[in-house]
């Protein structure tokens, strides 16, 4: 990955304790597909958290959460519909400019991770008044790489870019979290309103 490649100058930290395992209080240390082994220098992969909010009982959740590796998730993108794939890219393009985004953050805040995820990235409306929402972030090894990740987004957001899909993707997601995800019914109901989007 070279820093033209974006733009600017590449910056890293480590992996913050918000991208950690809920449930080991770790760094994920395989890739969900292939299980490969993620901590190893050089070794780049995605992280995807999807958290629920309760605020009458001031309590949260993690409904999902997973690391892929680079080679996995350029494979399931694949498995997306051409369709999908290209109204995905339309929206993103039509609401955010990421290369500005990210020029902008490492110019004002540098590798503070909090800023980042503060507000969605699509709707800006910020995380203290959101009950749904999932962070993403682009990782290589122990470290948190920021490219046009980190960021935010609100399930608001994630529904619009669900109605977008076609029904092959949908089929696909559908496929996929059945596979790889498996939980109280609650978390099942939240998973068929499809906020896993493989983005």
């Amino acid at each position: 990955m070279s820093n033209s490649e974006f733009g600017w100058e590449l910056q890293q930290t480590k992996l913050p304790d918000t991208f950690y395992s809920s449930t080991h209080q770790q760094p994920i240390s395989q890739c969900l597909v292939c299980e490969k082994s993620l901590l190893e220098e050089g070794t780049q992969y995605f992280i995807e958290k999807s958290v629920r909010k309760y605020p009458e009982y001031q309590a949260e959740d993690i409904v999902f959460e997973y690391a892929m590796c680079l080679s996995c998730a350029e494979k399931q993108r694949k498995e997306l519909s051409t369709e999908s794939l290209q109204k995905i890219e339309e929206f993103f393009s039509e609401r955010v400019d990421f290369q500005s985004r990210s020029q902008e953050f490492l110019e004002k805040s540098g590798t503070e991770v909090a800023p980042w995820l503060a507000r969605c990235v699509i709707t800006n409306k910020p995380l203290e008044e959101l009950e749904e929402y999932t962070l993403h972030a682009h990782c290589q090894g122990g470290n948190l790489l920021f490219t046009f990740m980190p960021y935010m987004i609100s399930g608001e957001a994630m529904d619009e870019i669900a109605d977008l899909l076609s029904e092959q993707t949908l089929g696909e997601i559908d496929r996929f979290t059945g596979k790889y995800f498996t939980g109280p019914p609650e978390v099942s109901e939240i998973l068929k309103k499809r906020r896993l989007i493989l983005l």
